[in-house]
């Protein structure tokens, strides 16, 4: 993987859904992808317009397939924490 970090890049936004998990499985190498980048000090933050998912439910299913903890709590957005600390 090239690396991101330096001065042009402080922090990678991913979508989730067909980005790092189908359904209720983890896409190949996502777990690792997060690690490298990681890695090079950038700070992450996932997203799902899954309006669906609060952000337990959020964090659970990243937890069930091996995407957990590589991510801050605060740096998890589903539609649903984006419309209500927007609102």
């Amino acid at each position: 993987m090239a690396a991101l970090s330096g001065n042009r890049y402080d922090a990678v936004v991913l979508d989730c859904d067909g980005v790092l998990y189908l359904g209720k499985e983890a896409i190949p190498g996502a777990a690792a992808t997060l690690r490298a980048l990681k890695d090079q000090g950038l700070k992450l933050f996932l997203v799902t317009n899954n309006s669906k998912m609060d952000q337990d439910t959020f964090e659970a299913k990243l937890a069930t397939m091996g995407l957990g903890g590589l991510v801050e709590r605060d740096n998890l957005w589903s539609s649903v924490r984006a419309t209500t600390h927007w609102y």
